[in-house]
């Protein structure tokens, strides 16, 4: 209605303005100017005729004609530009009468100028006659001939030049161009003096000439100039206009009449229109008020309803122990339970409405402001959160950010987010405890089962002389059974760590059909004792796996182990390595008596037994078939199985298969090559139990070694000084001070930075996680009972790989699994040291030099890029590979040598940049090729 109404306003104002538009004042006003102009164009004219006859001697009304013929032309062009109504061809009239009243005072102009050199000419002429005569009469020739001559010259051309002037005929030119020749021929006849006269004389008669013709031809573009017809156009052209717009004035004023009373019956119908739907109006007012009144009370009764939510929703929450809250997108607290008021003692007007900040403290909000963004942004967020209480202590929590939508025109937004937090510090302690007892467990049982191992080991190798058959079978059931004991103390610890995630793989790429070789060579004395004989089909060739080959080999002696001892005497088990769509399967298949129905759902839980019969006539802890499934899919493979009941069992895993590498270790008898050599190796042992710290003499002796022996940390300290030690074997648990402060203060001696050390340990693992500032710094981790041919192996690669012309590489990088990584590609060619911050990284560079620096960018105290000033100030400065997970190149890209990404890297590929890098620094000008 709005808009009709506009519409219909707008085209009554249009006809009213278009009825206004048409003003004949302006039609009388331009007649008048034109008529005056005409007034003026005929006194210019009149003007012109009298200079021509000399009646006017001066042209200033040629001048006063010409500028107010000008200002009129421009009043008229003026008021055309203001008129909307012009007729056609009015335009272009009044712009050929002004080219025409311009072109005519370019005439006037010219005509003043032409016309005022011949009046002079007219004017001087009879005196410059009277010059010439009065000069002849009064001359000592008067009487002569060629004055008279001269004299009756002069006296035509003055005849005839006046005559001209008056009337300019072609005959009368004719005539004055034939005496001014004849007065030229006489010239010579009169004096100097008489000729000069002459001369201005005969100037004067050339000047009539040519200006009288000039002046005529003015006059002549003067009189035909069709000003007058232009100005009698251009009237015929406004009063065409102004009857034209007479008419038009007129047919917009009819339009403005009809639509007006168009108007007023609309208006009056609109009118009638409304009074009828008065009453409708009223009576859906008072609708609208009834509605109005329900709506209302609906909403009384949602808002009692929400309260009584509201309330119902605090007894509940109120109610449960944990943190539970809401907090809005401008990170304030709207809701929280009663846990929170307890936990830290504040009132509910206390934390609603207050921030996070506030709550939080800004040390502790500063640290999770991550995690609070996170949320924010419509992500889950999960993480643990150490507070004090109001009791002063310290609780952990799990806490639990959940983003909160919102509907409608919020639709997408995130409004907010809800928090869950958990107080786990009970748990944790517990978890604690845990950890702590199992640590206890395994240094006491692991340390003495190190001592009897290793010497049932010896005396089983001859180390005290043939033993009687009676004794060699003792000590065999002795061996065996210190054996199973250990594998079920290893059960338990692998379960705990699986369980607790601290089970470390150090993962690399392996040819599976060797490795599976290996496990049934270890394996054929267990299935000898069981009367059961080993296969292994190798159906796919060189099949390579990205594995642990320890974890590996423990999960397929588990499989191997179940098969054997579920399998009758005289039986086969069959390994099988089969590949198939980039899917290696190795199956392990028995002819047993198969898995029963019901037990085939838990056959993979811990201590899960078909009968419980089994565990005493079978052995075992029911371990095993767990430990190596969470291997397996630690590995990024799965295990599975298919049973017949009295046919046989076939157990399986799979992995993805993996490239192989280029790079190649060591073997174990290169190293005993490179030990063996003359003089023997001396190692220091550093052990508190003087019996465990024998047998590893006695294994050290036969081996290859020479050896001492020190059971405190503080004789370790004083020992090293006093003999050059090849290596050093450590354990960690010393009376006087932890074996990792004593690796630690070593390593700050310039005497034994590099000496070569082997922890020895029944925590050994847990020590390697604990030291993760410099993982490497330790040659070798390993674990009690002491495995007497990884003792000599590791002794023999650490004393080997601090030969001299091995590069020195520092690795700058925060990530303990990547440093350990990078460290083992490159472990044949190059020393590796490390730093796990930027501070750590400059306090190496200005100690040590090293040849090269690997260095990833996103450190925990800032960017790597940062420690390139630091480098480049050294003499001479190390080259740089930056090897980091960002793919973003800085623009300080060209001052390091290479740029490696983690994620698009293989191990070859990092292994022959670092090669290549070295061969074209310092370093490769004075040492044999790398890359070669």
């Amino acid at each position: 209605m709005a808009v009709v109404t506009a519409v219909l306003l707008s085209i009554l104002v249009f006809l009213y303005a278009k009825t206004q538009s048409f003003d004949e004042s302006h039609y009388f006003e331009d007649i008048a100017v034109l008529r005056h102009l005409k007034q003026l164009d005929a006194q210019w004219e009149l003007d012109v005729l009298k200079s021509r006859i000399g009646i006017n001697t001066h042209y200033d009304a040629l001048a006063d004609n010409q500028g107010e013929m000008a200002r009129l032309m421009e009043q008229l062009q003026s008021d055309k530009d203001a008129h909307q109504h012009d007729a056609p061809g009015r335009a272009d009239k009044l712009t050929a009468l002004q080219r025409a009243v311009q072109d005519k005072a370019l005439l006037i102009e010219q005509f003043k100028s032409h016309n005022s050199v011949l009046r002079n000419s007219l004017a001087f002429l009879p005196t410059a006659a009277e010059d010439v005569q009065q000069s002849l009469g009064t001359g000592r020739g008067a009487a002569q001939p060629a004055f008279q001559l001269i004299s009756a010259g002069v006296s035509r051309l003055l005849l005839a030049s006046m005559l001209y002037s008056q009337s300019p005929t072609g005959e009368k030119g004719t005539e004055i161009h034939d005496e001014l020749n004849r007065l030229d021929g006489t010239l010579h006849l009169a004096p100097p003096g008489i000729r000069d006269r002459l001369g201005i004389f005969r100037a004067h008669v050339q000047a009539i000439l040519r200006e009288q013709k000039i002046v005529n031809e003015l006059l002549a573009g003067i009189s035909v100039a069709p000003t007058g017809k232009l100005l009698d156009d251009a009237s015929d052209a406004l009063t065409v206009e102004q009857q034209q717009a007479g008419v038009e004035g007129e047919r917009y004023g009819r339009y403005l009449l009809i639509f007006s009373a168009v108007l007023v019956a609309l208006l009056l119908y609109a009118a009638v229109d409304l009074l009828r739907s008065h009453s409708t109006i009223r009576r859906v007012n008072e609708e609208l008020q009834g509605a109005n009144e329900t709506l209302e009370q609906r909403v009384r009764e949602r808002t009692l309803a929400l309260h009584a939510s509201e309330t119902q929703l605090h007894l509940i929450t109120d109610t449960v122990p944990a943190l539970i809250a809401y907090i809005d997108a401008d990170q304030r607290f709207q809701f929280h339970n009663l846990a929170y008021e307890e936990r830290f003692g504040l009132k509910r007007e206390q934390i609603h409405g207050k921030t996070m900040r506030q709550m939080m403290g800004h040390e502790l909000y500063e640290k999770e402001r991550g995690k609070i963004q996170e949320a924010l942004a419509g992500y889950a967020a999960e993480y643990d959160r150490t507070q004090e209480a109001a009791d002063g202590q310290l609780h952990d929590y799990v806490m639990q950010y959940f983003p909160r939508y919102g509907e409608g025109e919020d639709e997408g937004k995130v409004l907010g987010f809800y928090s869950l937090g958990t107080d786990v510090t009970a748990l944790k302690r517990v978890d604690r405890m845990k950890s702590e007892f199992v640590s206890t467990v395994s240094h006491e049982l692991r340390t003495p089962l190190t001592s009897i191992r290793g010497s049932l080991g010896l005396i089983v190798g001859g180390v005290a002389g043939e033993l009687p058959p009676m004794a060699k079978n003792l000590v065999g059931i002795a061996t065996s059974n210190c054996e199973r004991l250990i594998r079920l103390i290893n059960d338990i610890l692998d379960s705990e760590k699986i369980e607790s995630g601290k089970m470390r793989f150090d993962m690399q790429v392996t040819e599976l059909a060797p490795l599976l070789a290996q496990v049934l060579v270890a394996n054929e004395g267990f299935a000898d004792q069981h009367k059961v004989k080993l296969a292994l089909d190798v159906q796919a060739e060189g099949v390579m796996v990205s594995v642990d080959s320890d974890r590996l080999t423990q999960a397929a002696t588990n499989l191997i182990s179940n098969a054997v001892k579920f399998s009758p005497a005289d039986s086969f088990v069959y390994i099988r390595l089969l590949c198939s769509n980039r899917r290696v399967r190795v199956e392990v298949a028995d002819s047993g008596p198969g898995i029963p129905e019901e037990f085939r759902k838990r056959i993979f839980q811990k201590f899960s037994q078909a009968d419980t019969s089994d565990t005493r006539q079978k052995g075992g802890t029911g371990l095993g078939l767990n430990i190596s499934r969470a291997i397996v899919e630690r590995m990024g493979g799965s295990v599975g199985f298919t049973s017949q009941t009295g046919v046989g069992t076939v157990f399986y895993f799979e992995l993805p298969e993996a490239t192989a590498l280029p790079v190649e270790e060591a073997s174990v008898d290169e190293g005993k090559t490179r030990a063996g050599s003359p003089p023997r190796p001396l190692i220091l042992v550093c052990e508190d139990d003087p019996d465990i710290a024998h047998l590893i003499k006695l294994m050290l002796d036969k081996g290859g070694f020479d050896s001492d022996m020190v059971y405190r940390a503080a004789q370790a300290m004083e020992q090293v000084v006093k003999r050059p030690y090849a290596a050093m074997t450590v354990d960690l648990g010393l009376p006087d001070l932890d074996g990792i402060s004593l690796i630690r203060k070593l390593r700050l001696e310039e005497r034994t930075r590099e000496l070569p050390i082997v922890v020895v340990s029944a925590n050994a693992e847990a020590g390697e996680l604990e030291f993760n500032n410099q993982p490497l710094a330790v040659s070798t981790w390993l674990e009690k009972p002491i495995d007497e041919n990884k003792l000599i192996l590791s002794l023999q690669r650490a004393i080997a790989n601090m030969a001299e012309g091995r590069p020195r590489i520092l690795h700058v990088e925060d990530d303990l699994d990547i440093q350990r990584i990078a460290a083992t590609i490159a472990q044949d060619f190059a020393t590796f040291e490390f730093a796990a911050s930027l501070r750590e990284a400059r306090e190496q560079l200005g100690k040590h030099h090293y040849d090269l620096v690997l260095l990833d960018l996103t450190l925990k105290d800032g960017s790597g890029w940062e420690l390139l000033d630091t480098i480049e100030d050294l003499n001479p400065a190390p080259p740089v590979v930056v090897f980091s997970a960002s793919d973003a190149v800085a623009l300080d890209s060209d001052r390091v040598e290479a740029v490696l990404v983690k994620a698009h890297t293989s191990n070859d590929q990092l292994l022959r940049t670092l090669q290549r890098v070295l061969d074209e620094s310092l370093w490769g000008t004075v040492h044999p090729p790398l890359s070669v």
